[in-house]
């Protein structure tokens, strides 16, 4: 992979995806070993959830703009099920259903290279897609024993393989490096007489693998939600509500991060683990338990195996 690309991946990929990738460019990581394996497939399982995550959400999105829109039993079939504990498969059924389904709707994407990302445009499975399946074989076959048996030779070859797909995912992500992740803290309204208000949004930058998050003050012509996770994008003023599948918080765990979300007992009961060091905390523990309970309902609610098409 070439330096500048490992840079932007750094420096402007969403922090989920390159807090994870960072630690890969350590001396500790550098040699093939089970520290780097680790760390090869947790990058590649932030990969998988943050696409699950978003083309999920793109998802409710089309299906909130359009009354008649019913989702596939694909992504349907099981869906709390795989969302009562989240695994790497499981994100990658539910981006893959999920791309397929926007597609045939012709769906306006927030992010619009997501549709395709699975399947093109003559429905032939892209690079990613296989990288995709190859990872989760390799991820299911396997074990605590089976690593605890490997000899040096078994973790060269293996880094070698889980590398190269993951490679191949990351340069078909390359767009990433467009879409913008933020924290919208608060919004101040400022209004003229014979004027339009506008809407000026204290935002934390999200991207990048650093955990110092730069501010930014970015206006616009109408408001989008305060107190939440959104996906801007580059090349349009659409944006992308993340809750409750990646949330920040600044008191639940043990430090400030962003934390997303790994499963739940009950809709009061939510689960999160931090993308860095935050731990992990339950919706039911935090302040904005109230708000997070009813979105994963309503999440639970608008994917319903019953009202499939």
């Amino acid at each position: 992979m070439e330096k500048r690309f490992i840079r932007t991946i750094n420096d402007y990929f969403p922090y989920p995806i390159a807090a994870n990738f960072k630690v890969l460019m350590t001396d500790e990581c550098m040699d093939p070993g089970p520290l780097r394996l680790q760390y090869l497939l947790r990058t590649a399982e932030a990969i998988a959830r943050f696409l699950g995550m978003v083309l999920l959400l793109e998802c409710r999105r089309y299906i909130e703009s359009d009354n008649e829109a019913q989702p596939p039993r694909a992504l349907v079939a099981d869906f709390a099920s795989k969302l009562r504990k989240p695994s790497f498969g499981s994100w990658i059924h539910l981006a893959r259903e999920g791309s397929r389904w926007l597609a045939s709707e012709e769906a306006d994407l927030v992010v619009p290279e997501m549709k395709n990302i699975f399947f093109d445009d003559r429905k032939k499975e892209t690079p990613i897609k296989k990288a995709a399946d190859k990872m989760v074989e390799i991820r299911n076959g396997l074990s605590h024993e089976k690593i605890r048996a490997f000899r040096a030779s078994d973790f060269e070859t293996l880094c070698s393989v889980v590398n190269e797909q993951l490679e191949i995912q990351l340069e078909g992500l390359e767009f990433l490096e467009d879409i913008s992740l933020g924290y919208v803290t608060s919004i101040e309204v400022s209004k003229k007489r014979n004027a339009a208000p506008s809407f000026t949004h204290r935002i934390k930058e999200l991207s990048g693998h650093s955990d110092d998050f730069e501010g930014s003050r970015t206006t616009f012509e109408d408001y989008r939600e305060s107190d939440a996770v959104i996906i801007k994008y580059e090349r349009h003023d659409a944006y992308l509500n993340m809750e409750p599948l990646l949330v920040f918080d600044a008191e639940a765990g043990k430090a400030s991060d962003i934390f997303y979300f790994a499963g739940f007992s009950n809709p009061r009961k939510v689960s999160y683990l931090g993308c860095k060091h935050g731990g992990d905390f339950t919706s039911n523990t935090c302040s904005r338990s109230e708000e997070i309970e009813q979105e994963t309902a309503q999440l639970l609610s608008l994917f319903n195996e019953e009202t499939p098409s």
